[in-house]
């Protein structure tokens, strides 16, 4: 080996830990980027020429920054839009990044809802799950966008009611001559009024009046404004009357009607299987989806895109998709955040390793320098 391919030797080892010394301060510069994940530097070394039978070292590169996707530590926000995953696989988005239209990959989990309802990450793509019916509770087969704020829940007609009360038996009973008539207080004992909804979750206030005809046997009448039920608008209609008849001990059963308006969602709670349950205004829950967590043959292969993005590789294979914690998939923690998962001290010392290898292999250079120096001055 020449004196020439020694300093050359050199040279490769000074740009191989000065590139590795690149890999160490993006983990370092990126210790508190959520979902990222540190790289590590693997060297390879480089064959020279043969000395004898032997063949000899011709330096060293840098082959690869290979992406260590170990766990990190888990933050809790209170954010219910943020997400975290734990154990193995990633978020999938799906929409524009730096001018390409597709599927992308993240453990990032800093979700937000925009103005049509969807939920989408920091760079505006959409999170990738599947559809829910509310009504059956049947799981779509197809990944598409998570649009949860558009969803509503719809009105329920009244059926039926029941009202709770205590009639006073002491009231006199009203004369028979005096006919029941809501705009006359002396032909009813007592009134109360109930809200009702029709089938499009409108809602509508039903009057009751109850009157006392003899001991123990009062009547009933219920009415609605005339505009409810096309008469005239301000006129309470009477829509139902009956009689109830009391036993000695004069007790009435609980207050319950059944009927809702429609509803907006309020607030959301993800599952660790990832199903999302929409809480709405009107008081109704209801499952609305499941977030996709993809995994890969190969994660080593995953091509970085940055903004904390990933895209699939013929290296990585295709994405598996399914539910969080399906298949080995990663289980999903509300209101939290993965951390990077850099660790500080460990980078730190490995800086100071390859400073160290650095300064040796100059030590290389600047040697075989001087001893080419040496033979230039003996040829003099």
């Amino acid at each position: 080996m020449s004196i020439n391919e020694s300093m050359w030797i050199g040279v490769s080892g000074l740009m191989a830990h000065g590139e590795a010394m690149s890999v160490v301060g993006d983990n370092i510069a990126n210790a508190s980027t959520v979902g990222f994940k540190r790289e590590r530097a693997n060297f390879e070394d480089v064959l020279g020429g043969q000395l004898s039978n032997q063949r000899m070292g011709g330096g060293v590169f840098l082959g690869n920054a290979q992406t260590m996707f170990d766990q990190g530590g888990i933050q809790q926000t209170g954010n219910p839009l943020d997400m975290a995953l734990q154990g193995n696989g990633m978020f999938v988005v799906s929409g524009s990044h730096d001018g390409v239209n597709g599927q992308f990959f993240t453990r990032a989990g800093q979700f937000q809802m925009d103005n049509k309802g969807t939920i989408v990450n920091q760079q505006g793509l959409a999170l990738q799950g599947y559809a829910i019916d509310p009504a059956t509770g049947v799981r779509s087969n197809t990944v598409g966008d998570l649009n949860i704020g558009a969803r509503t829940s719809p009105p329920v007609a009244t059926t039926t009611a029941q009202s709770t009360m205590q009639l006073d038996s002491t009231q006199p009973a009203i004369d028979p001559a005096i006919p029941f008539d809501p705009a006359n207080p002396a032909s009813y004992t007592y009134s109360t009024s109930e809200q009702v909804y029709d089938s499009l979750g409108n809602s509508h206030s039903v009057n009751m009046y109850y009157r006392k005809d003899a001991a123990n046997s009062w009547s009933y009448h219920s009415s609605v404004d005339g505009a409810d039920v096309g008469g005239t608008a301000g006129v309470q209609t009477e829509i139902g009357s009956g009689t109830l008849t009391f036993d000695t001990n004069g007790v009435l059963t609980s207050t319950n009607i059944t009927g809702r308006p429609a509803g907006t969602i309020t607030d959301m709670v993800v599952d660790p299987d990832g199903t999302i349950t929409g809480r709405f205004s009107n008081g109704d829950t209801a499952k609305l989806a499941q977030v996709a967590v993809a995994s890969f043959a190969n994660e080593d292969g995953l091509q970085r895109d940055g903004d904390s993005l990933m895209s699939a590789t013929t290296a990585s294979g295709q994405a598996l998709v399914d539910g969080a914690s399906v298949g080995g998939r990663a289980s999903i923690s509300q209101g939290a955040l993965e951390e990077s998962n850099v660790d500080l001290s460990t980078e730190l010392v490995t800086m100071i390793s390859y400073q160290r290898a650095f300064e040796a292999n100059s030590k290389t250079v600047t040697t075989a320098d001087e001893m080419m120096t040496d033979v230039v001055n003996l040829i003099r």
